[in-house]
């Protein structure tokens, strides 16, 4: 007869056998997954879970928006500027701005765009609740902004781009 202690430890092993496969195959990292787009980001493709999820609206360019009369305007802060070129004839220009909302009660406002020969200055704009009394979550969003600059720039030329303090180079193709 064969002895019922070795019978239990060979049951328990391919228990927790079946218990680990099946933890590891709910659990595949190598698939891509979907992202939220209302959780904030760290980077294109980094969650940062410990943030609330907040909705934000993409400022459109061709609108002025008004601001509530509870609401103030202030300059965002930028965290990083980079200026793409797609692959089209002739060369379109694109402004990306990484942007930062430094609280709970920072919401995305709008942006505004004006050339002046080689030089592009862009402000983008937060709101925040009016007044001094407010409590905000010490919470720091970022979102991001793909502004198209057009593609009337002459080939050679290094151009400046400014968003609220912030500059970067580019030159034309």
């Amino acid at each position: 007869m064969k002895n019922p202690i070795i019978i239990a430890g060979l049951v328990a092993i391919v228990a927790l056998a079946a218990i680990a496969f099946a933890l590891s195959a709910s659990g595949n990292d190598d698939e891509p997954r979907a992202q939220d787009p209302t959780q904030p980001t760290a980077g294109p493709e980094t969650p940062i879970p410990s943030e609330p999820p907040f909705t934000v609206t993409p400022a459109d360019p061709g609108a002025n928006p008004q601001l509530p009369p509870d609401r103030v305007a202030e300059a965002a802060p930028i965290d990083a500027l980079d200026v793409r070129i797609a692959e089209s004839f002739p060369p379109q220009y694109f402004l990306n701005v990484q942007a930062g909302l430094p609280s709970g009660c920072a919401q995305q406002f709008r942006h505004d765009v004006e050339r002046d020969d080689d030089v592009i200055t862009v402000m983008v704009l937060n709101s925040f609740p009016a007044g001094t009394d407010n409590v905000c979550t010490a919470i720091y969003g970022i979102y991001e902004l793909n502004i198209a600059l057009g593609s009337d720039f002459e080939p050679g030329v290094t151009y400046t781009v400014a968003v609220n303090g912030q500059e970067t180079t580019f030159t034309a193709q």
